[in-house]
Formats: C-alpha cells, sequence, structure tokens
C-alpha cells in the first residue's frame, strides 16, 4: 500500500491524496487538533467524504479538550457572489458536518442534476 505524499514548509504541512487506483492508498486520512479533528474518507466508488468535527462529551467523554465552533461560513462559487456569504444556522449546535465530493476533469460539462441542484440551491439562499 502507498502512503501518502506529506510536504513540509516552514509554515505548512500538506497531505496529499493522489487517489491514484493504480497505487491504492490509506483510505482514511485524519487530522487532530484541540478541540476535534478532520477526517477523509475514500467511498468505494473513488468520490471522498470530508468529515469535520468538534470534540463534545457526547462524542468523546475522555476528550479534556472540548471544541465549540464559534463562527462559521459557506463559500460560494464566483457567480453566486451578489448572494453574499451566509452564516451557517445554529452553528453553536454543530457537533459534526460532512460533505462528499467526486472529482471531475475541467473538460466535462457539469451534469444537468447538478446544474438542477445548484439553481436550486441559489434559489434557496435568495430567498
Amino acid at each position: 500500500m502507498a502512503r501518502f505524499q506529506v510536504h513540509h514548509s516552514d509554515d505548512a504541512c500538506c497531505i496529499d491524496i493522489q487517489g491514484d487506483k493504480r497505487r491504492p492508498e490509506p483510505s482514511t486520512a485524519v487530522v487532530k487538533f484541540p478541540g476535534g479533528h478532520i477526517e477523509v474518507t475514500r467511498h468505494s466508488d473513488g468520490s471522498y467524504w470530508v468529515h469535520v468535527a468538534r470534540n463534545t462529551r457526547a462524542n468523546n467523554p475522555d476528550e479534556d479538550v472540548l471544541g465549540e465552533i464559534v463562527e462559521s461560513r459557506i463559500d460560494h462559487t464566483h457567480e453566486a457572489r451578489g448572494l453574499g456569504i451566509p452564516p451557517m444556522p445554529a452553528h453553536e449546535h454543530i457537533e459534526h458536518m460532512a460533505i462528499r465530493i467526486s472529482s471531475v476533469t475541467r473538460s466535462a460539462p457539469a451534469s444537468v442534476a447538478v446544474e438542477q441542484a445548484q439553481d436550486d440551491m441559489f434559489a434557496e439562499v435568495a430567498a
């Protein structure tokens, strides 16, 4: 099994997940920090789940350092910039959130379903 490529600089560390089926990598990478963790897990179809979680007494009762979400945001595409960046509702009550990301080549057109979902989201935010 191949290892993730980890790059270090003076002020950053980058874990490079290649997703090359010819060189299988671990299915999960975890970054722990005081108060929580980030997990990237490969799905069976090759897409990735990205999980962000804060430590709470409920999900990590032995943890000394608990996490508190003090602010949140979702950044949108350039086309949606006029809509602003809305805060996430009830961010102080979020313990975990996950998104699933699949790779798409630059030349591949977006599917109709994806375009419809984006239109629906923009309409919801604008309302």
